[in-house]
């Protein structure tokens, strides 16, 4: 009976360790969603455009199992608040402001398409607040990131954007999963379903409303040069020409920074190839002695 209890209170325990929190980081114009999990090294995941927490539940629970997870809804997202569109804002300030919000001193900052470009903001401005750096086809908006040929076929978004004001967010939603930069994403069973799922929940409402984002000043890659958080930067297999040739871009600035490219998998590439990513970041994190 005693061996009973004991195995009982070890369950209960086990549990109260590895419970889910989540709730609202008010940090006055915004109020920011997020979930935490684990425990040990903090782990910050920040979602792509058009997406939210689901965004990661292939690495949620598993790097909970050795690390102090967080994931969040950027503002306008989610069940984040939406922006005051007559003031401007920036996710960098946001992410600062939840880091303060829950006391994180430093963290692994993961930044996906969109959620790059605040994740790589942070480590560029508070490097001190940044153990490592993953981006997964993101970093800096960069001068002549968008002049090649290759770049051309992004303009499908923008086109997105065009029939979201002219006809409605459920249009745009229905035009956005029909974009080049997804198809290997909506083909692949692993992350169709939290894809579609994400993008019809969506509230829509950059599509409807003035978008007072500012994504910060577009510099010359050669000014990241000094740049020395320890970076992984992972490329789909079976992206677009553009992210081929951006990424391999942005590794040749960074002098701290290691491309990966992961197979089977296109832009969604957490999604699509969960196993491989999940093993690229593990050993990444391993190699830096992040533990």
């Amino acid at each position: 009976m005693k061996k009973l209890m004991f195995i009982v209170m070890l369950l209960l325990l086990s549990s109260l360790l590895f419970a889910q929190e989540s709730g609202y980081a008010n940090l006055g114009d915004a109020k920011i969603y997020y979930e935490q999990k684990g425990e040990g090294t903090l782990i910050i995941f920040l979602h792509g455009g058009y997406c939210d927490t689901r965004a990661w539940d292939y690495q949620f629970d598993e790097f909970a199992k050795n690390y102090h997870v967080i994931r969040f809804d950027l503002r306008g997202f989610g069940k984040s608040s939406v922006p005051d569109t007559t003031k401007p804002y920036q996710f960098v300030d946001d992410l600062v402001a939840l880091m303060d919000y829950l006391n994180i001193e430093k963290a692994v900052i993961v930044g996906h398409s969109m959620g790059g470009v605040p994740a790589f903001k942070l480590a560029y401005n508070y490097p001190e607040k940044v153990l490592a750096l993953v981006l997964l086809e993101s970093g800096p908006y960069h001068k002549g990131m968008f002049a090649n040929e290759d770049a051309k076929v992004l303009a499908q978004v923008g086109k997105v954007d065009e029939i979201g004001k002219k006809e409605g967010a459920e249009a745009a939603k229905k035009a956005f999963l029909n974009i080049n930069l997804l198809k290997p994403a909506l083909k692949n069973p692993l992350s169709k379903k939290i894809l579609t799922d994400m993008t019809m929940d969506y509230s829509g409402w950059n599509w409807v409303n003035k978008v007072t984002w500012q994504p910060g000043p577009v510099r010359d890659l050669n000014e990241y040069s000094q740049m020395n958080v320890p970076t992984l930067i992972c490329l789909g297999e079976l992206s677009l020409p553009f992210y081929h040739r951006t990424m391999y871009e942005i590794n040749q600035a960074l002098p701290n920074s290691k491309l990966v490219e992961i197979s089977h998998s296109g832009h969604m590439i957490q999604l699509e190839n969960p196993k491989e990513f999940n093993k690229v970041l593990k050993n990444f994190l391993k190699k830096q002695g992040i533990k």
